[in-house]
């Protein structure tokens, strides 16, 4: 397990936080409308899908082989760690913004931090 994988984990535990993945480096994070998947499998290249969720206190991944693929094809992301004050919370797994946000820190990630179990999907 990295580092950074291990300093993500310490944080979350603290509630204190949400966390944004994305393969871009960025400054800030701007809100986006979401794009329904319906939609964004029409005009996305190579239909990448992935989820996750949450239930009697575990996490689980699930994605489809192309994402997989790519996402263990030893590239690298990052996650930002965002003050969760900065959010009002919308539903039971997601929280919203209306601002842009700075994020209170930022980590490299790469194939070797995804977790080992992710369920493929068709």
């Amino acid at each position: 397990m990295s580092e950074a994988v291990i300093e993500l984990e310490k944080l979350a535990k603290t509630g204190k936080y949400l966390f944004h993945g994305s393969p871009m480096k960025l400054d800030v994070i701007e809100p986006r409308r979401a794009i329904m998947l319906a939609a964004r499998a029409q005009v996305s290249p190579g239909h990448y899908q992935s989820g996750f969720s949450f239930s009697n206190g575990k996490l689980s991944f699930r994605a489809n082989k192309e994402t997989l693929t790519t996402a263990r094809s030893n590239i690298t992301g990052f996650v930002y760690v965002l003050d969760k004050g900065s959010f009002r919370k919308h539903s039971s797994m997601e929280y919203r913004t209306s601002a842009s946000v700075r994020p209170v820190r930022v980590f490299e990630v790469g194939a070797d931090d995804l977790p080992a179990e992710i369920v493929t999907v068709d």
